[in-house]
């Protein structure tokens, strides 16, 4: 449906499913009142600064063969191809990541996303049903895994992301959360008070996140230098495309977010939530990604 009228062209719908992830979370940002004071939750500034190390012949191997045989990119290179041939492309490979890492650069071509529509629930046909997730290039993913990995272990060893964060962590689950929800309930039963809960869904999170404001928060984590100057570069400049049926919409820019369906985009959503928590010390939270109970 575009503005109340069916649309049954396959083309003018994959166009209208493109217009519609790109100007939606535009949209919802520009409808939020800004604030007129500071309310930044950031409360120090991390000393530690990121190091990227080099990668090796054996982490890129070890990357590229845990890849599922996925669907392929824009570019129609299939990660099963790539493994294919590995210990042919293998060197050259991670010379050219190792280069990407040393410059801060994240290749154009790797920036642009093939986006499937998943329907979500509700009416079938308005496109406000749909998520957005994106199909990237193979080489995009090992590009991101390798930054990934040195996110992780950076924000690991200082352990920058709080203990009430459940998402996308290892050794964390949606049961942990609720598990810890629930502890709290019972503890404060057990005191005989009472319990007030506010339960919180961001809507279109991971697209509407500022690109400034999770540069700003990266930076006071640690992640300075060339590893800020890579991601970016990631997130710069990124385009997309929706395919629909047998349909493919045109070319546009995506200023906004971080790619759903990308191995960074999780890991960057975390960081940029959590400074929630120092809102308060009289209160306790529970996130799983976007989803917060306090």
């Amino acid at each position: 449906m575009n503005n109340e009228k069916e649309i049954s062209n396959d083309q003018d719908i994959a166009e209208h499913f493109n217009n519609y992830f790109i100007n939606a979370p535009r949209i919802l940002t520009e409808n939020i009142k800004q604030p007129t004071i500071n309310i930044s939750c950031m409360n120090k500034l991390y000393k530690n600064s990121i190091f990227l190390e080099p990668p090796t012949e054996d982490e890129v191997l070890k990357i590229l063969s845990s890849f599922k045989n996925s669907s392929p990119g824009y570019d129609d290179i299939n990660i099963k191809v790539l493994k294919a041939v590995k210990d042919v492309i293998i060197s050259p490979l991670t010379h050219i990541c190792k280069i990407l890492l040393d410059t801060g650069i994240f290749p154009d071509q790797c920036k642009i996303a093939k986006v499937v529509p998943i329907f979500k629930k509700g009416e079938a046909n308005k496109v406000c049903n749909y998520r957005p997730v994106s199909v990237l290039p193979a080489i995009s993913k090992i590009l991101e895994r390798l930054m990934y990995n040195r996110l992780i272990k950076f924000i690991d060893h200082f352990n920058i992301i709080k203990s009430n964060q459940f998402g996308f962590r290892k050794n964390y689950s949606t049961s942990l959360a609720i598990n810890s929800f629930v502890d709290h309930f019972h503890k404060t039963i057990e005191k005989d008070q009472y319990m007030i809960s506010l339960f919180i869904d961001l809507s279109r999170a991971f697209d509407t996140i500022s690109h400034e404001i999770l540069f700003n928060k990266l930076y006071i984590y640690g992640i300075r230098g060339l590893a800020l100057d890579w991601i970016k570069n990631y997130l710069q400049n990124r385009k997309q495309f929706v395919i629909y049926k047998n349909a493919k919409s045109s070319l546009r820019n995506n200023l906004m977010g971080v790619p759903q369906g990308s191995i960074l985009g999780p890991l960057l959503f975390i960081l940029y939530v959590n400074d929630l928590p120092n809102v308060s010390s009289k209160l306790t939270f529970t996130q799983y990604a976007d989803d917060t109970s306090i």
